[in-house]
């Protein structure tokens, strides 16, 4: 049905803008807290080198996870891919 995959394609739209605009905000709030603690440091590495190395993969993977369950819920209610 037209009208069911144009809702699909809408859902899907939808879901990647708030999947890229949440790794967006979260890289810009990492940042912006890389830049807030100055010196400090952690584990002998400045802070927001820790912080990139160590947060940044972590959301990236919980991001990726939850597109792909919420992904899977939209397929599901318009009916598309395997069943």
């Amino acid at each position: 049905d037209d009208e069911d995959q144009e809702a699909w394609w809408h859902s899907t739209r939808g879901l990647a803008v708030a999947a890229l605009g949440g790794a967006a905000l979260a890289a810009f709030l990492l940042l912006v807290l890389g830049r807030v603690t100055g010196e400090e440091t952690f584990l002998a590495l400045p802070f927001d080198y820790a912080l990139a190395a160590a947060i940044v993969p972590l959301l990236l993977l919980m991001i990726v996870f939850w597109y792909a369950r919420r992904q899977a819920d939209v397929d599901r209610q318009h009916h598309m891919g395997d069943d």
